[in-house]
């Protein structure tokens, strides 16, 4: 097998997608005034599906066997039950069919980690999805897209695993469809300061996301069609975010958010685990000002990267956990 060169420009994005999903957590289960947050985050979840699509068409599609994929698939799939069994056995609060229909469609909101399930799918399907040709799968996935949203709108079916599928599967080809390069070189030359512009976007979206709730521009961020707008522009000028500057030691904000992407499906397992124990705990907390909300995000996010150096320590001493860690997560 071909050895695989981790794109470190994707770690730093997965690292912003989990602070991201901190904030939106957060937010949503103990902030009283900012339940109207659940669409406008959509676009982290499917920046995961997404990203997971591009890494398995551009870096892992012709190095790793179908096997892998499959394994991996099961995997996760693996991950969500156990998982949400031990969730339910303790909190007790879903019965086995909620359970059930949350995991076929997602949309109930019943289960925990929802997100593993149309990222288990779409890495399930790669090695089927790696015999049509990228730009066919774009326009189509494109039109399921557009058909999704018209769905939705007009009330005849919503699944959010499918939508969260069809997004995965369209960053699989945007990842393997290699006329794009030249396209993410001509972003580069129109955006030499690229960085920038990936930053731009997520400020403009955690703050749009955060205080914008309202009328339009909550339904524009209801679009499935809008989240990949928004995706395939980070899309164009992720892989060249750090290139202007090799040379430079890496900023406070790369060295936090980094490593945070690198155990980016631990962290997500891992704060979720922290919240719902916050939530058992204190089964009735509730800020009545943002400003807890964000030190309780802050405090997290401190936790989880703390965390993970513990673990980097424990590897250095003990490197059959660490195949073991890596093989899981």
């Amino acid at each position: 097998m071909a050895k695989i060169q981790r794109l470190f420009s994707y770690d730093f994005f997965k690292g912003i997608l989990i602070v991201g999903m901190i904030f939106a957590h957060v937010f949503y289960v103990f902030d009283g005034n900012a339940q109207f947050l659940e669409r406008f985050f959509l676009w982290i979840p499917a920046g995961f599906v997404f990203f997971s699509g591009v890494l398995a068409g551009e870096v892992l599609w012709g190095k790793k066997s179908s096997w892998y994929f499959i394994r991996r698939a099961v995997q996760l799939l693996g991950i969500f039950i156990v998982a949400n069994l031990f969730v339910l056995a303790i909190s007790k609060k879903i019965s086995f069919f909620e359970f059930s229909e949350d995991f076929i469609w997602g949309n109930q909101g019943a289960t925990s980690f929802e997100i593993l399930i149309p990222l288990a799918l779409t890495i399930l399907l790669v090695p089927l999805l790696g015999l049509f040709p990228p730009s066919l799968g774009i326009l189509w996935g494109i039109i399921f897209l557009l058909t999704a949203d018209i769905a939705r709108m007009e009330g005849v079916f919503y699944s959010y695993n499918l939508q969260f599928l069809i997004i995965g599967i369209l960053g699989f080809f945007f990842g393997r469809e290699s006329s794009l390069e030249n396209l993410r070189k001509s972003f580069v030359n129109l955006f030499p300061k690229a960085n920038m512009v990936i930053m731009g976007l997520v400020f403009w979206l955690f703050i749009g996301s955060a205080y914008l709730g309202k009328g339009i521009v909550l339904e524009v961020f209801s679009f499935w069609t809008f989240q990949i707008v928004i995706l395939f522009g980070i899309f164009l000028g992720l892989p060249n975010i750090f290139k202007s500057r090799p040379n430079i030691p890496k900023p406070f904000i790369r060295r936090f958010l980094e490593p945070l992407g690198v155990f980016s499906l631990f962290l997500y397992l891992f704060h979720i685990l922290v919240i719902q124990a916050l939530q058992f705990l204190m089964p009735k907390l509730v800020f009545t000002s943002s400003i807890w909300s964000f030190l309780l995000v802050f405090h997290i996010t401190v936790l989880c990267f703390a965390t993970i150096k513990i673990i980097e320590q424990i590897f250095k001493k003990f490197p059959r956990f660490e195949k073991a860690f890596r093989f899981l997560f």
